[in-house]
């Protein structure tokens, strides 16, 4: 059990929340701060404003609508969780598409956005990405966010490294 102090900030969970640093989410009816966390992104959802808009080349992509300062959370990236195995059949199968909508969750389970999913499976590979996509705990399961890795401007486009994120079995190369 991951434990955590109110720090008596307004916004309660701050920077010195052990479950924090250890990437676990609070549940706010089990710690002293409660609906004052601010460590519970991934269940409350994210209010940044994004849309997805052809990028050219690219394909698609996604720009924000609206400016966001460094390690503030955009959104997570959702999709059907399946195993490993299950992945590299897919990846198979899909292997004639111009994009791949899989990213490792932990060893065992990977997302596939392919078919249903959120608007992160928009965003792209970049080489000098604005985002990082960081792994929680979330009530016992692992689920992926994008975060902001710098301050990102309004009108912007969304990229992370795909570098041991993504199964293809194609090189991704940087745009």
């Amino acid at each position: 059990m991951q434990l955590c102090s109110d720090d008596k900030s307004t916004r309660g969970c701050g920077d010195g929340c052990i479950n924090r640093a250890s990437r676990y989410q609070c549940a706010a009816e089990s710690y002293p701060c409660g609906e004052r966390c601010s460590n519970r992104q991934l269940q409350v959802g994210s209010t940044i404003t994004t849309a997805v808009v052809d990028c050219g080349r690219r394909g698609v992509g996604v720009i924000l609508l609206e400016p966001v300062d460094t390690g503030r959370y955009i959104g997570e990236y959702v999709g059907e969780v399946i195993t490993c195995r299950e992945a590299h059949e897919r990846a198979l199968k899909y292997h004639h598409e111009k994009h791949s909508y899989m990213l490792q969750v932990c060893a065992s389970e990977v997302i596939d956005a392919t078919r249903i999913g959120s608007q992160m499976r928009f965003v792209n590979h970049g080489c000098g990405p604005n985002c990082l996509v960081e792994k929680w705990c979330v009530r016992g399961r692992e689920r992926c966010g994008l975060f902001a890795a710098r301050q990102i401007r309004a009108g912007d486009e969304l990229t992370f490294d795909y570098q041991l994120h993504c199964f293809s079995i194609r090189t991704i190369e940087c745009l």
